[in-house]
């Protein structure tokens, strides 16, 4: 009866933990870092786990952020409280698809839309203190990816901020400016230093108020040709075969066919190995293999089955063990 009791125990706490019950327990918004809440769903339909964030800085591809969240129709809210400084502030939403912000409630930033990766920006005059930060974002399909940032404008003055238009404006205070020309916002490596072969992932960004960025040309900085992307690819993956520090660049078209450049798109990369031969080669981004998307075996498909199933089979050794054991 005792080894029927514990039995019984341990397939229930291992079934808990399996349908991921306590990965969704309430938690409090925290201070200089995010919770995230992952739901399957564009509109937060189920809630598969909630997690702490350091930072919105996110490009899955055609992947998705965790094996039990779809790689399509899945939405996150992300929550935290964060300390500012009495200035002005400007907001920027990068995503493919939609995403939302809100600054204490207000909504600055809607971009609820399926699109490719675009980027918003507004500027707020904020209050010395914390404030709340909420991004809400949904995947539609294919690629995925999100970020969200904010830094101090200066000098700061008290001014409403115009939305951009189609044509530039007269008589914008010069610290606003920024929203209505178009520019490179960034370009984010992974990772950014290693050992050759060293397969890199690129992701650019660039801002357009007046339409789409058009095209993404990323200069890899180890001599070889540079890879030009359109429309909605934003990213490249890119193998260096050899070592050395290189510094990459990412160039943007906007939709009026000015090329863009600048400090946040130029980064450096640390890779260990042999010099003298051998470049690298662009890829195209394949998806990462998981137990789904595997071909079915039978039985250990299922993680729960499969743990069920071993631990049948120790206890079963154990009682043989001491059934027939010898003096």
């Amino acid at each position: 009866m005792r080894i029927k009791s514990l039995i019984v125990s341990l397939v229930f706490i291992i079934a808990t933990a399996f349908n991921g019950v306590s990965s969704v327990a309430a938690q409090e918004i925290p201070t200089g870092k995010y919770l995230g809440d992952y739901y399957n769903g564009k509109n937060f339909d189920t809630l598969v786990m909630s997690r702490y964030d350091d930072k919105i800085e996110f490009n899955w591809f055609i992947r998705s952020p965790d094996s039990k969240i779809g790689r399509d129709n899945f939405s996150i809210r992300w929550q935290g409280k964060f300390n500012f400084d009495n200035s002005l502030y400007e907001f920027t939403v990068v995503s493919d698809d939609g995403a939302r912000m809100y600054l204490d409630g207000e909504k600055i930033i809607d971009a609820w839309t399926v699109q490719q990766y675009r980027s918003y920006k507004v500027r707020k005059e904020v209050s010395a203190g914390t404030h709340t930060i909420v991004v809400e974002y949904f995947e539609s399909g294919m690629y995925a990816a999100v970020r969200a940032f904010w830094e101090k404008v200066t000098p700061s003055v008290t001014a409403v901020t115009p939305q951009p238009g189609t044509n530039y404006p007269t008589g914008v205070p010069s610290n606003l400016a920024g929203l209505y020309d178009s520019s490179c916002v960034e370009l984010i490596a992974t990772p950014i230093e290693g050992s050759t072969p060293l397969t890199v992932e690129f992701t650019g960004a660039g801002y357009d108020p007046y339409g789409l960025i058009a095209k993404y040309r990323f200069n890899f900085g180890d001599g070889g040709e540079d890879s030009i992307k359109e429309t909605e690819d934003y990213f490249a993956t890119y193998v260096y075969n050899k070592g050395g520090g290189f510094n990459p660049t990412l160039q943007v078209q906007d939709s009026k066919g000015v090329w863009k450049t600048s400090d946040d798109c130029k980064i450096t990369l640390a890779v260990k190995g042999n010099t003298g031969i051998g470049g690298g080669g662009d890829l195209d981004p394949a998806p990462m293999a998981t137990v789904s998307s595997l071909p079915e075996t039978g039985l250990y498909d299922n993680p729960l089955l499969a743990f069920v199933s071993l631990l049948g089979t120790g206890l079963l050794g154990i009682y043989l063990m001491r059934r027939f054991r010898t003096v």
